[in-house]
């Protein structure tokens, strides 16, 4: 009888073993395993919030089989998976990362939704023609706070080379970030009724770093 007990025992010991084992997740040569810290702002961590990511227009799985993984208390995240391809994007809480690179293990550092700007604004002129009778138009990046009644302001000419604005710890939610790079800003401006032309620049989040957005007047 204690023979067949213990036959019994070790019966279902190797069956419960067989099952936790299955219900391991099944790594392998093609395995990545993508980590970061997603942050609200500057200074506010983002506990419990989902991650995801995309091959192509498909957003891919995780070994347990979710396509969603949530940030922990201290705000990190690990999405391990399978998937095949040569890039992919991150989608976060109203923000994506592109052009994240397959690699079998990255990580992605600190991931700011609502980073702030440091950048001024300068006028570079080639052009000596313009007379008062002009106008340059341009995006105000400080409105509304500024307590502006337009997002445009204006400068009469003739116009001179130098700063003609300044813009310090602007909260910038509406970018795209670029893996390994400072987001790309613009600056709309036009002269007079002239078609408008964009500027692009890059500038870092999070940092003193007073980047240049240069209107030429040509």
């Amino acid at each position: 009888m204690k023979s067949l007990i213990s036959l019994t025992v070790l019966a279902l010991s190797v069956l419960l073993l067989s099952s936790n084992c299955n219900d391991k997740p099944i790594l392998s040569k093609e395995t990545k395993i993508l980590r970061g810290r997603l942050m609200y702002n500057c200074d506010t961590p983002a506990p419990n919030e989902s991650v995801k990511f995309k091959a192509g227009i498909s957003f891919i799985e995780n070994i347990d089989g979710a396509i969603e993984v949530f940030t922990d208390e201290n705000e990190f995240f690990e999405f391990i998976h399978n998937q095949g391809g040569s890039w992919f994007t991150l989608w976060a809480p109203y923000k994506m990362i592109t052009d994240v690179p397959s690699k079998p293990e990255l990580d992605l550092g600190e991931i700011n939704l609502n980073g702030t700007v440091n950048f001024v604004v300068k006028l570079l002129v080639n052009n000596n023609s313009y007379t008062s009778s002009d106008t340059l138009y341009y995006y105000d990046w400080n409105y509304p706070e500024n307590g502006a009644s337009h997002w445009v302001k204006k400068i009469a000419g003739p116009f001179q080379s130098g700063v003609i604005d300044s813009i310090l710890n602007k909260t910038h939610t509406k970018y795209t970030i670029f893996h390994n790079q400072s987001p790309v800003l613009s600056i709309r401006h036009y002269i007079n009724s002239n078609p408008y032309v964009d500027i692009e620049f890059q500038t870092p989040f999070c940092t003193s770093f007073l980047s240049d957005a240069v209107i030429v007047i040509n």
